[in-house]
């Protein structure tokens, strides 16, 4: 008898500790569920271009979805990354740099370089766009054919010559980010 008990006593507390064990991943299973449905209400916004229209109650949606599903992700820059593009759509360049920012700060992406590019150039900052563009091309070559054609040929030529300075060991890094988005 007294083993028995000392079988369920150990079996009750191995349930506990896989529970316990569980108990994260809920948290992480619902924090990408709202990162999914912020990703696909997005997605809608922009193929119906209702985004475009100006659909502000639906991009702050967007925006508050993926903040609920970053504080479940920790570490993951998706979640800022796509309310940071939410805040671009809303021409709100500020407060996607910030969230930009905040992403960089996890991990450098070259997803990451471009949008801080695409939000220095609605705020009019011509050379810091021109900055994090070239970089984020730098970090991803395969980038420059999804710029439009205006762009794409002074990146392939800064990017060649780039090629030519590492090649005669002159080159000492990418080029910089703005002064304001490195993580220096």
């Amino acid at each position: 008898m007294k083993l028995n008990r000392v079988k369920s006593i150990g079996a009750a507390l191995i349930g506990l500790a896989l529970v316990a064990a569980l108990v994260p991943e809920f948290f992480r299973y619902r924090a990408e569920r709202r990162l999914y449905e912020a990703s696909a209400l997005f997605r809608l916004l922009i193929a119906q271009g209702n985004a475009a229209a100006g659909e502000t109650a639906m991009l702050d949606a967007v925006a508050a979805l993926a903040m609920q599903a970053a504080e479940g992700l920790p570490g993951d820059s998706r979640p800022l990354i796509l309310a940071g593009s939410a805040r671009l759509v809303e021409r709100r360049p500020d407060e996607a740099l910030a969230l930009y920012r905040r992403a960089l700060s996890i991990g450098e992406r070259a997803e990451i370089d471009l949008n801080l590019g695409r939000a220095w150039a609605l705020t009019g900052n011509r050379q810091a766009a021109s900055a994090a563009v070239l970089r984020a091309v730098w970090v991803s070559p395969a980038l420059i054919s999804a710029l439009p054609e205006e762009v794409q040929a002074p990146l392939r030529a800064a990017l060649a010559e780039d090629a030519q300075q590492l090649v005669s060991h002159r080159l000492s890094g990418p080029p910089p980010l703005p002064a304001g988005d490195r993580s220096e």
